[in-house]
């Protein structure tokens, strides 16, 4: 209901907003050729901004916290009257109660704002009606510009999405200057960036590479991503998205070895042979998982059963043999990007009565594919540790710590499975 009410104030706002002629000039102070001219025209137009009693707007002054937590709200769709002598108090408690600043995160909202206490602010307001974009490509930001080591710890992660929305740019010298004050100008250009996605320049690498693909994920009722849930509740769902993952990178230099994998594991869920896969993406841990099942027919079937989508959710994890996950975040772990866990389910292998029988008829070829693609020329030597490790049927738990390849291996396996763990190349 919020994002909704929200969208449609903005729509409000938009089909409301007053044309000037090109002659005519709203403010005495702003000459033709003044840069922010029409994004400033337009915000009064909109009645998010107002000028000075003498007919001045004053471009280059710098712009107070409540100031901007003002336009921000009138931006959403809020126009506020204050009951006190501080005109500014129903705005500030509106932004507290939409989560756009935090309960004294300013000591003072009379203070000049800072470029950095902007993003966060404009970011926090974008958040209540769009999607955040993929953190696979913060690290492409923060090398983009060189003080981002200047940027205040609370503010640094939305210092980074302005730059992704392209809501807030750097400067020409490739500094964002996080502590420098921001203009009445300047905030015109970042509300008009806010209200008019069209307006944007959104942060892309096209050197970096990357990975699309689309992924289911658990819902609440306005659409958003949660990872906690009742599975009673009629009001979560699955949904699909589309997902844009790039490099990471590891010690300056993006891994594109990862890329590979995932485009592997997308390009699996493709294939409906004797097997199937399915890939999801945790956007909260950052973490690509593609689940392997004997069957599409055997995965789909329980879409026949009378039971809410989330219990067919865990259905479908119990029916899953395997689970291969990509961690794109801790690449320098010696157990990790790469992760998977086997379970050999009895249950699942019906009516292959061997384990062998049935693990080579449904996942073997995928799997082959997928870590000759990780270990090239040392596939062979892995493969034969990793047969080993699968196809184990005594009781006692076995440990093996491997180096191949340059990577470390770690197995761990009983006759109920193999959990595995790979690193990147050292």
């Amino acid at each position: 209901m919020k994002k909704t009410m929200i969208l449609l104030a903005l729509a409000l706002l938009i089909a409301s907003s007053m044309a000037f002629a090109e002659g005519d000039k709203v403010f005495s102070d702003l000459s033709a050729s003044h840069w922010a001219r029409g994004h400033i025209e337009d915000l009064f137009g909109r009645e998010i901004i107002s000028g000075y009693p003498d007919g001045t707007f004053k471009p280059e002054d710098n712009v107070r916290v409540n100031e901007f937590l003002a336009m921000t709200l009138r931006g959403i769709g809020y126009h506020l009257e204050s009951k006190s002598s501080d005109w500014a108090k129903p705005y500030v408690d509106k932004a507290i109660e939409l989560g756009v600043i935090e309960d004294k995160e300013f000591p003072q909202y009379t203070a000049f704002i800072t470029r950095q206490q902007m993003a966060s602010v404009i970011v926090n307001a974008i958040a209540l009606s769009e999607e955040l974009l993929p953190n696979s490509i913060d690290d492409y930001v923060i090398n983009s510009f060189k003080d981002y080591h200047l940027v205040d710890d609370y503010y640094k992660q939305n210092v980074v999405e302005s730059y992704k929305f392209g809501i807030i740019s750097g400067y020409p010298d490739k500094t964002f200057r996080p502590e420098g004050l921001a203009t009445r100008a300047e905030a015109s250009k970042v509300l008009i960036n806010f209200l008019n996605p069209s307006s944007r320049t959104p942060y892309k690498n096209e050197d970096a590479k990357k990975v699309v693909f689309e992924v289911e994920y658990s819902a609440d009722k306005d659409g958003n991503e949660v990872v906690s849930y009742d599975p009673k509740d009629p009001s979560f769902s699955r949904q699909k998205r589309m997902v844009e993952i790039y490099a990471p990178i590891r010690n300056g230099e993006p891994v594109n070895e990862v890329i590979d994998v995932i485009t592997l594991l997308r390009d699996f869920e493709s294939i409906t042979d004797s097997n199937y896969t399915s890939l999801s993406y945790n956007s909260f841990s950052s973490i690509i998982g593609s689940s392997g099942y004997k069957s599409k027919e055997y995965l789909d079937s329980i879409q026949e059963l009378p039971v809410s989508d989330m219990e067919k959710g865990f259905i479908a994890a119990e029916r899953k043999d395997y689970s291969f996950s990509v961690d794109l975040v801790n690449l320098n772990n010696d157990q990790s990007p790469y992760n998977m866990v086997y379970w050999k389910k009895s249950s699942n292998m019906l009516p292959e009565t061997s384990f062998k029988n049935y693990f080579n008829k449904t996942h073997r070829e995928k799997l082959e594919t997928l870590f000759k693609v990780i270990f090239e020329e040392d596939f062979e030597e892995y493969w034969a540790a990793f047969e080993n490790a699968i196809f184990y049927t005594g009781q006692e738990r076995k440990s093996e710590d491997l180096e191949i390849g340059n990577r470390d291996i770690h197995f761990r396996y009983d006759s109920g499975g193999l959990t595995l763990y790979i690193s990147l190349k050292k």
